[in-house]
């Protein structure tokens, strides 16, 4: 079978997301078909995932957010998740309007780790990741495929 066959509606509903400029909120229900298939019983959102998008335990951890623009926070929110709840995952996925990056947690750049445990562990995980974007470089998150 192929990948088409298993997962189109899915998929469908994963690049409707990407596409679509409506608020995270609106369309993030276009995201949970696709990790939900292909993660099943660890497959977690929201209060179930700490407050997390989408967390599927031991593996990922995923950011929506409703811009482009908006994907440094998206990463910083996410490591913050680990620090603050425990959460346990070894890849950070972003997910926006026409964006999706995809980061391994022990290949982050210097900055980022460096940052992140500067932050106040008691703040909320998407206050933390707003701060931290402010001040990093961009740059440095970037590989161009």
């Amino acid at each position: 079978m192929s990948t088409k066959t298993l997962y189109g509606l899915e998929l469908e509903k994963f690049k409707e997301y990407l596409r679509s400029n409506s608020v995270e909120n609106a369309r993030r229900a276009l995201l949970y078909p696709l990790f939900q298939k292909l993660f099943k019983e660890k497959f977690k959102i929201e209060n179930d995932g700490a407050g997390a998008d989408v967390y599927i335990v031991g593996q990922l951890i995923v950011e929506s957010k409703t811009e482009a623009k908006q994907w440094l926070d998206g990463l910083f929110q996410a490591i913050h998740y680990h620090r603050k709840f425990g959460l346990g995952y070894h890849t950070i996925m972003v997910i926006a309007h026409e964006f999706v990056g995809i980061w391994k947690v022990d290949k982050l750049p210097e900055e980022a780790v460096r940052l992140s445990y500067t932050a106040d562990v008691q703040k909320a995980p998407n206050i933390i990741g707003k701060e931290l974007a402010k001040q990093c470089t961009k740059d440095v998150y970037v590989v161009q495929w």
